[in-house]
């Protein structure tokens, strides 16, 4: 009978033990699937990388040969941009612009019902929005030049 009474603490404590671990183990879970991941920044640089270094984006192809970071202007059109990059809530707006400032070629995949709305970066909350210049290379008559790639993205959250 002492024998039975020692037993039954040291199977209660290791139960105990058991049902802490798995305890902790499972808010440990709950608190990082509950938490809000943002990946607005790591979408942007993709997009960034993708434009101008994919052959069904803006990069130049000429004979089977892909030349990454220089863009294709007969490529920036809407139509084909939208085979580039594809994500339900995010637009963007294509302004590529010599260094001296004049524009060679612009596109946009900003809805018309959104664009209308012209400036939604700022009135509306539902709407986030980022710009930014790129240095990009592009490709006019036989020669690659310089120029600025203007990237405005619109992101509805």
């Amino acid at each position: 009978m002492t024998d039975s009474v020692f037993e039954m603490p040291q199977w209660f404590v290791r139960l105990t033990a058991a049902i802490a671990v798995v305890v902790f183990v499972m808010i440990t879970i709950f608190a990082y699937r509950s938490e809000e991941v943002k990946t607005e920044v790591l979408e942007n640089n993709i997009l960034s990388v993708l434009l101008k270094s994919s052959p069904n984006c803006l990069a130049l192809e000429e004979k089977e040969v892909v030349y990454a970071n220089v863009i294709d202007v007969s490529k920036m059109e809407a139509l084909k941009l939208r085979k580039c990059f594809k994500k339900d809530n995010v637009f963007f707006r294509l302004t590529l612009s010599s260094f001296e400032g004049k524009e060679v070629k612009a596109a946009s995949l900003i809805p018309l019902n959104v664009e209308r709305l012209v400036p939604v970066c700022g009135s509306l909350p539902e709407y986030e929005c980022v710009t930014w210049e790129e240095y990009a290379l592009y490709k006019e008559g036989e020669k690659v030049v310089p120029g600025v790639l203007k990237v405005e993205v619109v992101r509805h959250v």
